[in-house]
């Protein structure tokens, strides 16, 4: 089996925290370790981890940043196994979730996985699956170019891919999209092997996500997609991966009818 290191930045959320937890432990496909990486918390998590009482969980203390990039980022350098796996603390796994991921990346040869999830309201109704849209089994750049298709909690993706994709960014103004910052690095990397199965239990918080197509969402898009342009160029992509970068985001925004390519500031 190889080795999964799973990652969970956590402030706050002691009872989500366990639950979040406790459903890595019960994997079918035993996970190596479990890495909390605790943003200052100022509530009883550590204790109530502490008394799981399982020699997987480490948990890191990060200081106080007020960004789940930073956490994440210590996680991933911390981290010793060969593949990496995300988890939001107030999300929660089914218990064959890495089971199905390792055979998808072992079928497909890719070095990433995503999976689809249940959306969960706050009082705990299932509302079905997060994505309706029938996709693909292979999330490629092109196709989360237009949408994120890439649930942060479904993410599992080799080690190897994040010295050169510089993990999840830590810059503020990609604050609450930061992963889908890193999703466009990744893609350019290795296509995601995908699977509508929901595998994940997924809080849904519209307002945060960056699928909302309010005019705010959109100036945080131009940013996500600046931002990855800029990233093709200093890590030393080729000219037609450039070139192709640069065609695939005006595609985006022609396809969404909102025209901000001409704003970004290619060099």
């Amino acid at each position: 089996m190889k080795k999964i290191s799973v990652i969970i930045p956590n402030y706050n959320r002691a009872h989500d925290l366990v639950a979040a937890v406790e459903s890595v432990l019960i994997q079918t496909y035993a996970a190596h370790e479990v890495l909390v990486c605790d943003d200052g918390s100022t509530d009883n998590a550590k204790e109530l981890v502490e008394e799981i009482n399982d020699s997987r969980i480490q948990w890191i203390d990060c200081g106080r940043n007020g960004m789940p990039s930073i956490p994440r980022n210590i996680g991933i350098r911390k981290a010793t196994g060969e593949w990496l796996a995300f988890l939001d603390n107030d999300d929660t796994w089914l218990p064959n979730k890495l089971a199905v991921q390792m055979q998808l990346v072992q079928d497909s040869n890719f070095l990433a996985s995503s999976t689809n999830a249940f959306r969960i309201d706050k009082d705990g109704n299932n509302l079905g699956k997060y994505h309706s849209t029938n996709l693909s089994d292979t999330l490629s750049l092109d196709k989360i170019f237009p949408a994120n298709w890439v649930i942060c909690s479904s993410a599992v993706v080799h080690r190897s891919l994040f010295d050169k994709a510089i993990r999840f960014p830590e810059s503020r103004s990609l604050r609450a999209v930061e992963d889908y910052a890193l999703w466009l690095r990744i893609a350019s990397l290795t296509s995601f092997a995908y699977t509508d199965e929901g595998l994940v239990n997924y809080k849904d918080a519209p307002s945060h996500s960056i699928r909302s197509e309010d005019d705010g969402k959109w100036q945080q898009r131009e940013r996500i997609f600046d931002d990855y342009y800029r990233w093709c160029i200093s890590s030393g992509m080729n000219k037609v991966k450039i070139t192709n970068a640069k065609r695939a985001v005006k595609q985006a925004m022609k396809h969404n009818g909102k025209g901000i390519f001409e704003r970004l500031r290619y060099k």
